[in-house]
């Protein structure tokens, strides 16, 4: 049967129906064709089922037959959804439990144990080493606190220093011209002294600092990854 075939039949057995309502559901069944395409004409005719049937079905349902058929129309479409969809969660699944699943690796209770004597005989020099590792991180944190206390309170005595010379040079420069002259500009090199001392000042614990400690803490990362690899 081809689709000539199909709606002339579907005329026939749709006589008995009021005429609208038999030429929509035949514009429609038209139209369906169409969009199907000559070459998904079989398929077109398998999800339809025969003219009988569709008749039947449109007019059990005859105020209202177009909307009969694109239900049904839905219900085939959903029902295709529904079965890629478990086709592909299917498919998942087998690829998931097909992968080989590597056993981990544990540690040797040989290694373990010599590992744990190690630490007991060696553990004075342990200790010793620790204790000097903390006392060298805070001696480094003490120099660098030093040298920021120092850093402040030379530009504090500097600033200081400037703004006084900067005075005493405007007080007397229409007096002693020269005079003034000398101690405005040694005020302003004061100055500048300052102000380089404030940009090492911003680099140092702005940029300098931080890094330190940022690669202090990633050492302590690593060893700890590391022994947290080894345990496993």
């Amino acid at each position: 049967m081809d689709r000539d075939e199909f709606i002339n039949r579907l005329r026939e057995l749709l006589n008995d129906i009021p005429e609208k309502e038999r030429e929509d559901a035949l514009a429609y069944y038209r139209a369906y064709f169409d969009d199907a395409g000559e070459e998904n004409l079989d398929k077109t005719l398998e999800e339809l089922g025969t003219p009988e049937k569709v008749a039947e079905m449109i007019k059990s349902e005859a105020s209202d037959p177009i909307s009969v058929v694109k239900e049904r129309e839905n219900e085939i479409i959903l029902s295709d959804i529904d079965k890629a969809k478990t086709d592909a969660y299917g498919q998942y699944t087998q690829n998931i439990y097909a992968q080989p699943v590597t056993p981990k690796k544990r540690f040797p209770a040989w290694a373990i144990v010599l590992i744990t004597i190690a630490c007991v005989i060696l553990s004075p020099a342990i200790i010793g080493i620790f204790f000097a590792l903390v006392g060298i991180l805070i001696a480094v944190v003490a120099v660098i606190f030093s040298a920021a206390v120092a850093l402040a309170a030379t530009f504090v005595s500097l600033a200081f220093v400037a703004g006084v010379l900067f005075i005493a040079g405007g007080s007397i420069l229409f007096s002693s011209p020269f005079a003034g002259i000398v101690l405005i500009g040694a005020s302003l090199l004061l100055a500048g002294i300052c102000l380089l001392m404030l940009i090492l000042s911003v680099l140092m614990f702005g940029k300098a600092i931080p890094a330190f400690f940022r690669w202090l803490g990633s050492l302590f990362k690593k060893h700890k990854n590391r022994k947290a690899e080894g345990i496993q």
